[in-house]
């Protein structure tokens, strides 16, 4: 029996895996906003949290009913600073996953030292952070990344930031950079387990087992996915690595800015 799979013409054949590489892709691609907007909507619940303490702290100083006294307003205070501050966050955070999913930011890779970028972020979340510690290894000199100095160092924040929420029984980071003929290499060790599963779904298009693991928080996923945008449209990989005993470790490589 002649195989009539087989027997099609080239033509006939490049079309159905054309058609089969779509069907793929837009499966993906549905897979991929069934779980931002899952995130998003998890997020949002997790702002309207905030408004609420926000509402109640307020409420309860303006009620001339009850006299509270110096502790218990410091108290309603500080929820409501902190309050405050997290809904902040949060919806500064919303806006930049609409606009990186939307493809409306607007990157301009230049010419720039990596090296002042990563101190700038490490000095500002060690401030925010003062009991997490960072080991960076990298040169002093260098031929500048060929990068946008704002948005990688809102994606490295980011970044940073999920590995310092999930690092519950890891205190330190630990950062390598090396420069290769034509790339920048920063390797990033000592990251949680929940992290490395998230990045190495994230970067596979696995986004069912991705919406799955519940050892990180919906915010922070919500953050990678942010975070791949980021770097992508920068053209900077994120990658998953097989280090020293088994270890995994997370490498963006960044290209290098022309000289000629």
């Amino acid at each position: 029996m002649i195989d009539e799979q087989n027997s099609l013409p080239t033509t006939m054949q490049d079309a159905q895996h054309q058609i089969l590489s779509l069907r793929r892709q837009l499966g993906e691609l549905q897979a991929q906003n069934r779980a931002m907007w899952a995130l998003l909507a998890e997020v949002s619940r997790k702002l309207q949290a905030s408004a609420t303490s926000i509402k109640a702290a307020a409420s309860s100083l303006l009620d001339r009913d009850i006299f509270w006294d110096g502790s218990n307003q410091h108290e309603f205070l500080e929820t409501i600073d902190y309050s405050v501050d997290q809904g902040t966050n949060l919806i500064t955070l919303m806006m930049l996953a609409f606009r990186s999913e939307a493809g409306s930011l607007e990157m301009k890779p230049e010419p720039h030292i990596l090296q002042e970028i990563l101190s700038t972020v490490l000095d500002t979340l060690s401030v925010e952070k003062p009991t997490f510690r960072f080991h960076m290894v990298l040169p002093a000199t260098g031929s500048p990344a060929l990068v946008d100095y704002e948005y990688l160092a809102v994606g490295l924040r980011l970044l940073l930031e999920v590995l310092i929420e999930s690092a519950v029984s890891l205190p330190e980071l630990e950062l390598r950079v090396v420069e290769d003929q034509d790339t920048w290499r920063l390797d990033l060790l000592n990251i949680p387990e929940p992290v490395i599963d998230a990045i190495g779904y994230l970067c596979q298009g696995r986004f069912d087992d991705l919406m799955s693991i519940d050892r990180i928080s919906p915010e922070s996923l919500l953050k990678l996915f942010t975070v791949s945008r980021i770097l992508g449209l920068q053209h900077i990989h994120l990658k998953i690595h097989a280090g020293e005993e088994g270890k995994a470790y997370l490498r963006l490589t960044m290209p290098i800015a022309s000289t000629t």
